[in-house]
């Protein structure tokens, strides 16, 4: 029955052929993710890089490297304030907050692309 709903709605066909489109992007993608990380482990270079921001640098490199529109990017930072208002609505600020800084980060990001008009 899941496979019947799947192929119906065409989603697993959408997802294998994206995956397959951008397997190249995946892999650079995971690898400036595991470099990132290692950087943040590093003894010396851990104090420039935190693990806090290990995170933010893989959005940013999530944006450059998958090149998502400027469109995508607004959308997905509303999705996430969304997130966000229902994190602040059950009590957990601190939640809400973090999530608000990736709000900012993309929004930040899509209006340099909107400026720059690196589409």
């Amino acid at each position: 029955m899941k496979e019947i709903i799947g192929r119906f709605l065409g989603l697993e066909v959408g997802v294998e052929k994206w995956i397959y489109q951008n397997r190249f992007k995946i892999i650079r993608f995971l690898i400036a993710a595991i470099f990132l990380r290692l950087f943040s482990a590093v003894p010396y270079l851990n104090l420039i890089i935190s693990p806090e921001y290990v995170y933010y640098l893989m959005v940013i490199a999530g944006i450059l490297i998958f090149n998502i529109k400027v469109s995508g990017l607004i959308i997905s930072a509303i999705f996430l304030f969304i997130v966000s208002f229902g994190f602040f609505a059950m009590g957990t600020v601190e939640i809400a907050e973090s999530v608000g800084n990736f709000i900012y980060v993309i929004l930040f990001f899509g209006a340099l692309k909107a400026i720059f008009a690196y589409e």
